[in-house]
């Protein structure tokens, strides 16, 4: 198992709750208009960016590889 901590299940939980009741609101067509629409897709964008930042980041912890940290 990997070196996860709790914050991270706090996190990974959010991220995905988020992500679903915003899918939910998509499917509802609670998205009045175009502009909407984008920023619904915007966040869920935004959201799968932190998602994938706080995976980076992890499994480099997990490796204690550091000197990859300076080519960032």
């Amino acid at each position: 198992m990997d070196a996860q901590q709790p914050w991270d299940y706090v996190l990974e939980r959010k991220f995905k709750e988020e992500i679903g009741e915003l899918m939910e609101a998509l499917a509802a067509g609670s998205a009045g208009d175009y502009a909407q629409y984008q920023y619904i897709c915007g966040r869920i964008r935004g959201i799968r960016f932190a998602m994938d930042t706080v995976t980076w980041v992890r499994e480099r912890l997990n490796r204690a590889d550091v000197t990859e940290w300076k080519n960032v």
